[in-house]
């Protein structure tokens, strides 16, 4: 690749990760900003990132504005990726105690679905405890909901 362009590539990757910095820690003055991006540009990914573009051929015009074109709209994108998943996060730390809400008929199908999936790689009383621990649920209420699983699955066992 060329200088010139990698060093609009790279110049895109630093903007792009400034911006990224600014939108992850909205408080930040202009000063930490300026030292996380030392810190990036620092980094042995960052490095990594200059090597290998010094390697690439040269990009094609549109391949080139098609990149920049992308790494433009990936922060708008993380951030509602990552808005859903704080929201998602909140609710799971109100969570207030007592008795998990019941499964529901897509729950047990999904989960079905994985262990169908899953099960002739790993042992069940493995996946069963991995579910339960991401569910959070008993090992006891995934291995029910498998052995009912001709209900979820459409009457197919």
């Amino acid at each position: 690749m060329k200088p010139r362009t990698r060093r609009r590539l790279m110049e895109a990757v630093d903007d792009f990760a400034a911006e990224m910095y600014a939108k992850v820690f909205p408080d930040a003055t202009e000063h930490q900003i300026s030292v996380m991006m030392r810190a990036w540009r620092g980094s042995p990914t960052h490095r990594r990132l200059e090597k290998t573009t010094m390697k690439m051929p040269e990009l094609e015009p549109g391949t080139f504005r098609k990149i920049m074109s992308e790494m433009r709209v990936t922060p708008a994108m993380l951030q509602r990726v990552f808005g859903e998943l704080a929201e998602r996060l909140d609710s799971a730390a109100s969570y207030t105690g007592g008795r998990p809400a019941a499964f529901g008929h897509q729950s047990k199908a999904r989960i079905c679905r994985e262990i169908e999936r899953r099960r002739k790689k790993e042992k069940l009383t493995a996946l069963f405890r991995e579910i339960a621990e991401r569910e959070h649920r008993g090992m006891r209420t995934i291995q029910q909901v498998w052995l009912e699983r001709n209900k979820w699955k459409g009457g197919r066992k």
